[in-house]
């Protein structure tokens, strides 16, 4: 008998002593500081350091100058011009034929030097005007001047009246290009929302998975203990050595359960890294330590509220209507062009001459020489085919964008909805499987006793320790998807970042004027 005892010390001793050993490294694997790591800085990690994110900020920074370019289409243009020339021309007056006889012709000269000087600007209704100043000096005419001065300040103005006319109309690519930049930034805030949601997902599957090993370790350190309560009464004689055999086999088993957990840790600590693109360096072997732990704390959601905020701050739903205001703007703007051109042409002026320049302002100030002429000019294609086929067209368009949009609106509330029901039952199942995880720990304590007074055998009370473990799993899994729930439901709301005290740096230009 004492030779077996001696025996089943040794294995003991050969086992016991490495298992040891192997739980302070599980609890520190590696050599460098772990890294303590909080929810709000694994996002905002993610958030500076995502090439997907990256490529989605350039967007709306690429998008930000078609706005200018609109807007220059309605800048008045400066027009300045100088040109000369010279003219011989043969002429044939009385005194060359009476001097030179018939058929007989002498050059005239003439030369000149005209000034250009104009502005002109389109408007929004469609409209455009030119005001213009023109000064010609003439030599070698025939006139009472010679040389004169010729001058003509006029302003010429031309409208449509149907097709082409108003804001509405002629601000179409300026909406448009507005639009679109809008567009370019809520699909950038989108994308930072979904990598948001997947950190913050990751870290609590990482949290869990944390709290998952210490529960492993926790279930071989109670397999332990019966082990060595099993050695000691062996060599005390009071049980069979089969039951130290049975504790044996135990220490073997959740040795096996706490490697595997520690994998898990790893792997969920790899997929935490890949989520905030961690570059290949030496974080990639240091531990993660979550800094932040799980909420426990009721939330009271109310269905009409949260389906309002989402309905307003959803991104995607955002994009749907700017597109939707596109294509009504395409549809405004296709239907002008179906229609008849009737355009309103006015040009007015006022008109000098003098033998010197200061004569020539005097009689274009006085304003007693001026002309004017104005008109309408309608144009109206035969069949019309191609305006009408785009105008058409946009309807179609149009429709479809309507339509898309309200399925999308249903899908957020759908969303929605089965995410506060998540947030819900998550709740309850934090209440049932803490009770669950009490009776269990209360059970193994009961049976641990009638052990120790000889009633209950070691595979008993093994039972009870997986048991209890099981428990404390559904609890942590409960807490963690409560956690887990509030993330989707802060998406699906669209409040997320904001809910996080997370601001968004769409370009360089947002980070200088928030350093």
């Amino acid at each position: 008998m004492k030779t077996m005892v001696v025996g089943w010390i040794l294995i003991y001793l050969l086992i016991a002593t490495p298992v040891a050993a192997e739980e302070i490294q599980a609890q520190t694997p590696a050599a460098d500081e772990p890294l303590v790591l909080s929810l709000r800085d694994a996002i905002r990690n993610a958030l500076e350091q995502n090439l997907e994110l990256a490529v989605e900020r350039q967007n709306p920074e690429i998008r930000r100058p078609e706005i200018t370019v609109e807007k220059a289409r309605f800048d008045p243009s400066l027009r300045l011009g100088v040109k000369g020339g010279k003219t011989i021309r043969p002429s044939a007056s009385a005194a060359d034929v009476a001097i030179l006889g018939a058929g007989a012709v002498s050059p005239i000269e003439s030369n000149s030097l005209q000034y250009d000087l104009g502005i002109e600007q389109q408007w929004s209704s469609g409209g455009r005007y030119t005001l213009a100043w023109d000064v010609t000096r003439q030599g070698g005419v025939s006139t009472v001047f010679d040389p004169n001065f010729g001058s003509a300040l006029s302003v010429t103005v031309t409208q449509p009246l149907l097709k082409g006319f108003g804001p509405a109309v002629n601000r179409t690519d300026l909406i448009l290009a507005q639009n679109n930049f809008s567009v370019s930034r809520a699909a950038f805030e989108r994308k930072a929302t979904e990598i948001a949601a997947g950190v913050e997902e990751a870290y609590w599957e990482l949290v869990y998975l944390r709290k998952n090993y210490k529960v492993e370790l926790e279930k071989r350190r109670a397999a332990q203990e019966l082990f060595a309560m099993n050695r000691a009464k062996v060599e005390q004689g009071l049980i069979a050595p089969i039951e130290i055999l049975v504790a044996e086999a135990a220490v073997a088993d959740r040795e096996e359960d706490v490697l595997s957990a520690e994998k898990q840790v790893r792997d969920a600590e790899d997929r935490l890294r890949r989520d905030m693109n961690v570059s290949a360096s030496a974080l990639q072997d240091i531990p993660i330590i979550p800094a932040d732990e799980p909420s426990v704390a009721p939330a009271e959601v109310r269905i009409r509220e949260a389906v309002d905020t989402a309905l307003d701050e959803r991104r995607d739903l955002r994009e749907a209507r700017l597109e939707l205001k596109n294509r009504e703007q395409s549809v405004l703007q296709t239907r002008n062009q179906a229609r008849p051109a009737l355009d309103f042409e006015g040009t007015a002026g006022l008109n000098g001459l003098g033998s010197t320049y200061a004569d020539d302002l005097d009689r274009l100030g006085s304003r007693d020489f001026y002309s004017w002429e104005a008109g309408v000019v309608f144009t109206l294609p035969l069949g019309n085919r191609a305006a009408r086929s785009a105008y058409i067209r946009q309807k179609m368009e149009l429709e479809k964008t309507a339509l898309n949009l309200k399925k999308l609106e249903q899908d957020v509330v759908v969303e929605l909805k089965e995410a506060v029901r998540s947030v819900e039952t998550d709740q309850r199942r934090i209440v049932t499987t803490g009770k669950s995880r009490a009776l269990a720990d209360k059970k193994l304590e009961t049976e641990t006793e009638r052990l120790r007074l000889g009633l209950s055998t070691t595979q008993n009370v093994l039972e009870f320790q997986k048991d209890l473990a099981e428990a404390q799993r559904r609890e942590i899994r409960a807490i963690v998807d409560y956690n887990k729930s509030q993330t989707r439901l802060a998406r699906a709301r669209g409040t997320l970042l904001r809910d996080r005290g997370i601001v968004l740096e769409s370009s360089l230009r947002d980070r200088e004027r928030n350093p």
